[in-house]
């Protein structure tokens, strides 16, 4: 038996584990994003990474094989994120309205779309289906942002915070956990490349 090559092999395991296990503690919360130049190399190495994560994201534990996680993958400058910066604005502006005059609530929503739109150069949106009705009350209104009309209290119910519901079943919150499980899998690949990510729920 060569002991050094196992003596070698075995501290090459190590630093593996070192390595992957630093990438782990080392991943935070990102809040606070700069500028960012969306030019076409940026934009197409954030796309390969996003995908990269995302395929990381399906290999999640998924108890009883459902497999009912959904990703949309939203990159900067598209109609798809334009729609997602009108609602995130709309939500604040929403939020907002129950404390401030409509000015300043409009004023901090348009800060906040603003800051998206200048700072945050891809979304993953992550979806996971047969979770208990979220707003039962107006389960067949169509959304869209032609429904807001920012007249004051009788403002589009659809930007609303809406009671959290959560999973009534075993199955539902196994799919939840599963969902949950493939976020940590995309932001640990995110962070791997160097991109600084954000989990972000509630009514946004």
């Amino acid at each position: 038996v060569d002991t050094d090559a196992l003596n070698l092999q075995t501290e090459e395991q190590a630093d593996n584990y070192s390595s992957f296990q630093n990438m782990i503690k080392t991943r935070r919360t990102t809040s606070n994003y700069n500028p960012i130049d969306f030019s076409d190399m940026i934009v197409s190495r954030l796309q390969d990474s996003m995908e990269r994560a995302i395929r990381l994201g399906t290999t999640a534990p998924n108890h009883r094989r459902t497999e009912l996680t959904t990703y949309y993958r939203i990159v900067a400058n598209t109609d798809n994120c334009n729609q997602l910066l009108n609602i995130c604005y709309n939500v604040a502006l929403c939020k907002n309205l129950k404390t401030k005059t409509k000015q300043e609530a409009q004023i901090n929503a348009e800060s906040k779309e603003e800051k998206w739109k200048n700072t945050i150069c891809g979304f993953i949106v992550v979806c996971v289906g047969s979770q208990p009705m979220q707003d039962d009350q107006y389960p067949y209104k169509s959304i869209s942002t032609n429904d807001a009309t920012c007249n004051g209290d009788d403002f589009d119910y659809w930007y609303d915070a809406i009671p959290l519901r959560p999973p009534q079943t075993e199955r539902q919150l196994d799919d939840y956990a599963s969902a949950c499980a493939s976020i940590q899998n995309i932001l640990l690949s995110l962070h791997s490349e160097d991109w600084g990510s954000k989990w972000a729920s509630g009514p946004m």
